[in-house]
């Protein structure tokens, strides 16, 4: 039977890794306060369309529980189990709104009305970069075999 290799070695490269990117951390003070702003800001307009989201379909949720479920959302996308966290965003939505003491269905529909919205904007503005690039491809490759004459 084939050994496993030791635990510990990657749990030691892990806590390496760690520590120095804590290092780094220190020693660029003003680059750490940018990216911790902008995780910040990232959180504030996830929550906006959070808000959006709830105001679209009649819910009342407080702003503060708006602002939880944001970072809750992005978490969720790095421990997804399905692709893009598909039902699992929203199923955790709705049982951190059930455990606030709003509605669950509340929390699980604003997630999914996220999700559509986003899908949306991101299908539009994917669609017209895609065209304005196609346009820009197709030019270049007409004057590419001009050149070549």
């Amino acid at each position: 039977m084939p050994k496993r290799p030791e635990q510990s070695g990657r749990i030691r490269k892990l806590l390496q890794d760690f520590f120095d990117g804590i290092a780094t951390l220190r020693s660029r003070p003003k680059t750490s306060i940018l990216v911790l702003l902008a995780i910040v800001l990232q959180n504030v307009l996830i929550g906006l369309r959070f808000f959006i989201a709830a105001k679209m379909i009649g819910a009342e949720m407080s702003v503060s529980l708006l602002l939880l479920l944001a970072p809750l959302a992005n978490l969720t996308g790095f421990v997804a189990i399905t692709p893009g966290g598909v039902g699992i965003r929203e199923t955790l939505m709705g049982y951190v709104t059930y455990a606030i003491g709003d509605s669950f269905s509340y929390g699980a529909f604003v997630g999914t009305v996220d999700r559509a919205l986003l899908l949306a904007v991101v299908s539009v503005v994917g669609g017209a970069c895609f065209l304005l690039v196609w346009r820009r491809v197709k030019r270049a490759g007409v004057r590419g075999t001009e050149l070549a004459k």
